[in-house]
């Protein structure tokens, strides 16, 4: 969201915090709802937070507040708590930290960070740079799902990653990956999920079949079940 009040004092607006940490969101009975800051902006008084609302009632109004101005109010008021504990790692891409409670923070090995995406911010890639994390069994669970948007802006090599997990060829595969696959006749690329354990025991593959274009904007959703389907 974007309003002029929701810019900093020093900048004309009413919030006190240069990083939006005094920003809170209550129901209409002043209940105050979990968050996390995505971003802010104190210039434009533009604020992005991923926030956990209790469900809606259909027989009653329901109405939101937007609190701020509390000048006693100067640290993050994030909460990672926000997202279930089936999530085992999130990353926004601000940086390169995880969103959840278990820390999964990665090394930015390279990339640069870029504003107004599609939500909120992101991080550019250029082929060679990367955001690396530390391996760690518990982000190899037996049955998952993999999401991310993506967007390029130019001709990918072929099986480029855009994420993946312990990838290492020759002699094994990543125990799961999203990649470009080999490109068409007219010089796009389609978008492959692979997962392989890195014994071979197990390795499949899937492909969207879609031409993936330029500068344009893909979610993209993997899902692998212990009894061995998987869907693009």
């Amino acid at each position: 969201m974007t309003d002029n009040d929701l810019r900093s004092i020093s900048y004309g607006g009413h919030v006190q915090n240069p990083n939006g940490y005094d920003i809170v969101i209550t129901d209409g009975n002043g209940h105050r709802y979990d968050h996390q800051i995505d971003s802010y902006d104190q210039v434009s008084g533009t604020f992005n937070a991923w926030i956990v609302f209790s469900p809606l009632n259909s027989t009653l109004v329901n109405s939101r507040t937007i609190l701020y101005g509390n000048p006693q109010i100067n640290s993050d008021p994030s909460n990672p708590g926000i997202w279930p504990a089936a999530y085992r790692a999130i990353y926004h891409l601000n940086d390169a930290s995880d969103a959840t409670a278990n820390g999964f923070n990665g090394t930015d090995n390279g990339t640069a960070f870029v504003t107004g995406e599609k939500i909120g911010n992101c991080r550019y890639f250029d082929g060679t740079d990367n955001i690396n994390v530390t391996d760690n069994a518990f982000l190899e669970p037996t049955s998952f799902t993999i999401s991310c948007w993506f967007k390029r802006n130019g001709a990918q090599t072929d099986w480029a990653k855009i994420m993946s997990k312990g990838y290492q060829y020759p002699p094994s595969y990543s125990s799961y990956t999203f990649q470009f696959n080999r490109a068409t006749t007219n010089n796009n690329s389609v978008v492959a999920v692979q997962v392989a354990k890195t014994d071979l025991t197990y390795f499949q593959n899937d492909s969207s079949g879609l031409d993936i274009l330029n500068n344009t904007w893909y979610y993209l959703t993997g899902t692998y079940s212990a009894g061995g389907t998987l869907r693009l």
